[in-house]
């Protein structure tokens, strides 16, 4: 990440906008991408950079926020 060097770029959906919310899980290992105008959150491995599941949100409900909810430690 220091170096903003791209290593890999990722296809998702076409109809993305590339606007949508990056949460990356605490362990490092996979990134939730939100994708607005497809109405899903595409799920990468950050150790493959492939897409590893995809989860739909419903029609009109792409997500442009993304939080981690939960107890803390």
């Amino acid at each position: 990440a220091a170096s903003r060097k791209e290593i890999k770029r990722v296809t998702l959906a076409q109809s993305d906008t590339r606007d949508g919310a990056v949460l990356v899980a605490p362990d490092g290992t996979r990134a939730y991408l939100g994708l607005r105008a497809a109405d899903r959150v595409a799920v990468v491995d950050l150790n493959t950079l492939e897409v590893t599941h995809e989860i739909p949100m419903g029609d009109g409900a792409g997500p442009g926020c993304l939080y981690w909810i939960g107890a803390s430690n």
